[in-house]
């Protein structure tokens, strides 16, 4: 494989001067792809059991994926006078991939929490990435500082995929985050166009999905990865049901008082995928036959159905997670300006019109180095 990365520096997260461990500039969110899917194991309807622990949490971690609902979930427990909630929500996102680092900015933030007047719980969101291949060190800070896991994730990934592909496919960004000054009612009467759109690259569909399953089961893994003393598990879907009572059990969870606190960040996409993508039931068609994915066809909540599902034989071509991953070579690696990997397709507006510019300055997108951006051209 021959790859072109160019990345740039970035103005957000953790002081660099503060903690003096040279944090790098480029920071690869991507991650948690494994190379195989045969390399993880695979079982959506493993069940977590929540550890209780009594008294006030000293120090906590939302173990989280993207698109969970992770950032609007921490923007409640920021407001809570309990809590010590950095800002931004993920301060060990420059050490993504780099467990010891992550480590000791973890051990950082906890050991200066600890030393402050005031009796606050210091917590913060962690990927998979963050601990993984450092478990022993992650055991000794979980210890030390008597560290519980709330385990964040979004058990649909079909309606995960489709938050991914209007991200990456059509380079509509204002699902990433949320709506900070807008709900997302207000936000699609503006743009109609991002709040309905039809899936045309199914191959790119399939990559988002067969991610969006392995980084699932992956955030769910850390609660194996180290001997929490307390875990419980929030879903996605629970909390835009009736966040109220999801957070009531988080402050539970955690030892503190119970307050009505509301979210600084709304969805920006309608909730109902029948809504959202304009030939949903063309999408049912492509993927009925993959049995991992086909009960999140099914949305009853927002009573979306599958009208005509395919009978057997199904077709299978874009179930297979490794096969599918094989089709990368149609995708393109970029870095945003805070160095965030991200893989799109390569007909993605923002890639084009960076292309367009290097090409205008006279750049090669080819030759590493030339600045302009951070991009990257993968191929098998």
């Amino acid at each position: 494989m021959c790859q072109l990365t160019v990345t740039e520096s970035w103005g957000e997260g953790i002081d660099e001067s503060e903690v003096g461990f040279g944090l790098p500039s480029a920071i690869n969110t991507d991650e948690e792809q494994p190379a195989s899917a045969a390399e993880q194991s695979l079982d959506g309807s493993e069940i977590i059991p929540t550890k209780m622990c009594t008294g006030k949490a000293e120090s906590f971690i939302l173990g989280f994926i993207g698109h969970s609902g992770s950032t609007a979930l921490m923007s409640i427990l920021e407001q809570h006078p309990e809590l010590n909630i950095p800002f931004p929500y993920e301060p060990l996102l420059v050490a993504v991939g780099k467990p010891q680092q992550s480590e000791e900015i973890a051990r950082y933030l906890f050991e200066q929490n600890r030393l402050a007047p005031e009796a606050m719980a210091e917590g913060f969101k962690v990927r998979p990435g963050n601990i993984r291949d450092g478990e022993e060190l992650w055991q000794e800070l979980v210890d030390d500082y008597h560290t519980r896991l709330v385990l964040n994730y979004r058990d649909n990934v079909v309606k995960s995929a489709i938050g991914l592909y209007s991200i990456r496919v059509r380079g509509d960004l204002s699902s990433q985050q949320g709506m900070r000054d807008e709900t997302s009612e207000e936000h699609c009467e503006k743009h109609p166009e991002l709040c309905r759109f039809e899936v045309t690259q199914f191959d790119q569909f399939a990559y988002v999905l067969a991610k969006s399953y392995i980084t699932r089961e992956t955030t769910k893994g850390i609660a194996k990865m180290v001997d929490w003393p307390c875990i419980m598990t929030t879903r996605y879907e629970d909390f835009v049901l009736d966040p109220d009572s999801e957070m009531s059990k988080i402050y539970d969870f955690l030892g503190v008082q119970r307050m009505d606190l509301k979210a600084k960040y709304n969805k920006a996409l309608p909730d109902n995928p029948c809504e959202l993508v304009s030939n949903y039931q063309e999408l049912c068609q492509m993927f009925w036959g993959c049995e991992q994915y086909r009960e999140h066809l099914q949305d009853p909540v927002n009573n979306c159905f599958c009208d005509n599902p395919p009978p057997p034989p199904y077709n299978t071509t874009l179930c297979d997670a490794d096969k599918v991953f094989a089709l990368k070579k149609s995708l393109c690696t970029y870095y945003t300006e805070k160095g965030a990997k991200q893989v799109v397709s390569c007909d993605n507006a923002q890639y084009l019109a960076m292309k367009e510019k290097m090409e205008a300055e006279g750049k090669d997108i080819n030759e590493a180095g030339t600045g302009g951006g951070g991009w990257a051209r993968e191929f098998n």
